[in-house]
């Protein structure tokens, strides 16, 4: 392969985050999901004194994005400070060639900087999970036996209005 680097992303390099968000979202089969803008990737990951998120792009030859992994940071009571491997995606000719692993280690060297673990999770048919877990991931929705709920926009709603 031409020459890799990761690095982290820019507020430029959002048009091209995007782009690739939308087509993670078709290949899961969830196109009308994205309900996300560039506007609001820069103002909340580069225009704040506190990043909701760290994104870390794959570059060939220092022109051309073709991979991303975006990072959000949560505490929780167990475990403390906590990163979210929010998404992570490559370009299809670039799979299969080391790129995943070298975002998805990346985001390790944070997380070990910081002294947190990562949390992701992943569709039941991707065949994505034997990458994962050749890094040494756990299921832990078999292993734990925990279910991951969500309460979507229109639930709030609905749930504020019982206020």
């Amino acid at each position: 392969m031409a020459n890799l680097d990761i690095r982290p992303a820019k507020k430029e390099d959002m048009p091209t985050v995007l782009r690739m968000i939308k087509e993670l979202a078709t290949y899961e089969r969830m196109p009308e999901a994205v309900l996300i803008d560039e506007a609001s990737l820069i103002k909340y990951g580069f225009e704040t004194d506190s990043p909701m998120f760290a994104c870390y792009v794959a570059e060939v030859n220092q022109s051309k994005i073709v991979g991303f992994a975006i990072y959000t940071f949560c505490y929780t009571t167990w475990v403390g400070r906590l990163m979210f491997l929010q998404d992570i995606f490559i370009e299809e000719d670039y799979r299969k060639l080391g790129v995943g692993k070298k975002l998805i280690l990346a985001g390790a060297k944070l997380a070990h900087e910081i002294g947190c673990q990562i949390d992701f999770r992943v569709k039941s048919w991707n065949p994505a999970s034997k990458f994962y877990k050749s890094l040494g991931a756990v299921d832990i929705t078999i292993e734990e036996d925990w279910h991951i709920f969500r309460f979507d926009r229109d639930t709030i709603s609905k749930l504020v209005e019982l206020l």
